[in-house]
């Protein structure tokens, strides 16, 4: 059953009845057909199914996963996922599914996430061992934060600017990422079947949500409570939320408010390239 420890060992609950927290809309990448296609779903125990989306023209189809994270202006960051990770990042219009631009880099991405300042921020495996770096869009330049001994896949960035890892090896052990260039804090460790493949941070009930992948069996969604850097609570089951033909989840603050305010973003990424 599906718990958290820490350093200091607590004996933690699930709860399977309707959560009591607010319902939250979660976006997915159907990666079934040609083309990935963003959909969207809610996270009520109660709703079941998994909306029609946009497509993303120009994104690289047929990968294991897909790591996602959506900048202020509304640019959504999409890093093919799967063995090996990858060298490129595509930059999407989130309302429209167009390529805005894509970037290369090393080989070896294994998830990004956006801070509030619009860096871009990317763990890579190098086996043994990672690196944390730091994309700047508007110059396409990367600088190295850190490196060291952890090997740190998807990354998301919590309401206070904190940025957390999990660890690559699906052991459930998540990470403080620490932007000043010092090594990563370990925080606790999830015991969550059959692992973590896909995590993203919600505001709108202050959690993180995290998404596990098995090849045969259904897609499953948890939620862990979260404030001020740290878990709060237990780890919650939320859901099935499909087959392995889903991948990368992504939270999006007040979702209807947040369309209407991006519907140019094309058209201001461009504008800031020049």
């Amino acid at each position: 059953m599906p718990k958290i420890t820490r350093p200091v060992i607590i004996a933690l609950s699930i709860f399977l009845s309707a959560p009591a927290y607010a319902s939250v809309e979660l976006f997915t990448l159907n990666k079934a057909g040609g083309t990935p296609v963003l959909t969207s779903f809610s996270s009520s125990a109660h709703d079941m199914g998994i909306d029609s989306g946009v497509s993303l023209v120009g994104l690289e189809s047929g990968r294991a996963d897909y790591d996602m994270s959506l900048s202020p202006e509304g640019v959504l960051y999409v890093v093919p996922g799967g063995p090996g990770g990858s060298d490129l990042i595509y930059a999407m219009d989130f309302v429209t599914g167009a390529l805005i631009e894509t970037f290369q880099f090393e080989n070896g991405i294994e998830g990004l996430a956006v801070g509030a300042d619009g860096m871009v921020y990317l763990s890579q495996e190098i086996g043994p061992g990672g690196r944390i770096y730091r994309m700047d869009p508007g110059a396409g330049t990367f600088d190295l934060v850190v490196e060291g001994a952890f090997e740190i896949d998807n990354l998301v960035f919590d309401d206070a600017g904190t940025l957390i890892g999990d660890d690559i090896n699906q052991s459930g052990q998540i990470f403080e990422i620490p932007l000043d260039g010092s090594q990563p804090v370990l925080l606790g460790t999830l015991s969550i079947t059959p692992g973590v493949s896909d995590m993203a941070y919600s505001a709108v009930d202050q959690a993180i949500y995290f998404a596990t992948r098995d090849e045969v069996m259904d897609n499953s969604l948890f939620r862990l409570g979260w404030s001020g850097g740290s878990p709060v609570g237990d780890v919650e089951f939320v859901k099935e939320i499909g087959p392995s033909m889903y991948g990368g989840i992504l939270v999006v603050p007040a979702p209807s408010t947040f369309l209407a305010s991006v519907s140019l973003v094309g058209v201001g990424m461009a504008r800031r390239r020049r």
